[in-house]
């Protein structure tokens, strides 16, 4: 079988669908290593096992080859550390790979496009240097996803980073959307056969029981949740939730929960308490078993995004997470996700930003009888395996890699 590698900013420990997506590829017989930098998100700092690691670093992740360049950190998510951490990324790959002989012959880099989309230039270079091919699956778009998050706004930088896009297709052999509306995107700037593979949802098999602390276990048993699971940053909009939440606090059994870090999560405390919300809590980060799990016993999903052009074409990670839970989604985001909730009756929808609708729609399911509730659940596990399953995916993926 031939081999190939997996070229990926992120990988574990950090959770990621591409640790799930490697440990397929290593069960179905497939010969790979993976190549990615030094673990910090979403905390911005090196993970303490790799903090004084200066060089090449090979490790192995359940049988699987794991290369790690050393990067400078991500910090606070502002715009001069997330550039230097981009550019460390590239520049220390070709550095530190330049001497580095790989012991079988490489066919193909396949590169998990999450942001920066500049680390296919390390994955250019290393298909150039392996006379290879590069196929790349797309998973945010640039130059729209700097300019929404106002990290570049300056027209000339903008213009720049658009022609290293269209550098970076010109030079990829094939290229996956993870969505409709990025596949029609991504036609602006090539004018290639665009595939379509949709995210699917993480490998949740979990060996031990899970088990809540009491606090945890009081909420869940004894209150309607409504919870949210995630990154909490700029992109999602984590404030339209807030002040939906302030404007049902007086409806006592409706609960607010947060699950995940983030780097806006600090402000978004400070508004909690300045605007003493009561019907919040932020639970912290969990495994993907122990997150499921809370998913599974709330009541309600929500899903928000920034209004924004670049958000109306992304299918978020967590759409098919909340799927796979098969609880009622409510959503408050324009364009893809929520033309997919509406078409397959999955949950609630409301335009991007817009608190008062995801309040009204929150308050809808939860007077809603159970009857509705389980054709809604149905919806959503239907769906669920006829997209977003993991071994479909997988497959659509392995074939364009040995395409």
């Amino acid at each position: 079988m031939k081999k190939f590698i997996i070229l990926s900013t992120h990988f574990w420990p950090e959770r990621f669908i591409i640790n799930d997506l490697a440990e397929k590829f290593k069960k179905k017989g497939c010969k790979f290593s993976v190549i990615t930098g030094m673990p910090n998100y979403p905390k911005g700092e090196i993970f303490k096992k790799y903090k004084n690691i200066k060089k090449l670093y090979r490790e192995y992740f359940k049988g699987i080859e794991v290369l790690r360049i050393p990067i400078y950190p991500r910090k606070n998510a502002s715009s001069f550390n997330l550039i230097i951490n981009y550019l460390s990324f590239i520049f220390n790959g070709i550095r530190f790979l330049k001497s580095h002989k790989f012991e079988d012959k490489i066919e193909n880099i396949f590169v998990y496009a999450t942001s920066p989309i500049t680390a296919c230039l390390l994955g250019i270079y290393l298909k150039k240097k392996l006379n290879c091919k590069m196929v790349i699956w797309v998973q945010d778009l640039w130059p729209e996803s700097v300019k929404s998050t106002g990290h570049i706004k300056n027209l000339f930088f903008l213009k720049i980073i658009s022609k290293i896009v269209k550098y970076i297709y010109e030079n990829t052999d094939i290229i996956i959307a993870q969505s409709n509306s990025f596949k029609n995107n991504i036609k602006k700037y090539s004018n290639k056969k665009i595939h379509v593979v949709e995210n699917f949802h993480w490998n949740l098999k979990s060996k031990s029981k899970i088990k809540f602390n009491n606090s945890l276990k009081k909420i869940i048993n004894n209150y309607f949740c409504v919870t949210f699971a995630g990154n909490i940053g700029k992109a999602q909009s984590i404030i339209t939730i807030l002040k939906a939440a302030k404007k049902l606090e007086t409806y006592k059994k409706i609960k607010f929960l947060f699950i995940g870090e983030g780097s806006e999560i600090i402000k978004y405390k400070n508004y909690i308490k300045k605007n003493n919300i009561k019907n919040v809590n932020f639970l912290g980060s969990f495994n993907s078993a122990k997150t499921f799990q809370i998913l599974r016993r709330s009541k309600i999903q929500v899903l928000t995004l920034k209004k924004e052009y670049i958000f109306s074409l992304t299918i978020p990670q967590k759409f098919s997470t909340y799927l796979a839970v098969g609880k009622p989604l409510v959503i408050s985001a324009d364009g893809e996700v929520a033309k997919i909730t509406n078409k397959f009756k999955v949950g609630l929808t409301g335009n991007a930003e817009n608190y008062n609708q995801l309040a009204q729609n929150i308050l809808k399911l939860y007077k809603s009888r159970k009857s509705k509730i389980k054709k809604i659940e149905t919806n959503c596990k239907k769906l669920f395996k006829e997209k977003f399953e993991i071994n479909n995916q997988s497959k659509k993926l392995l074939n364009l890699i040995y395409s």
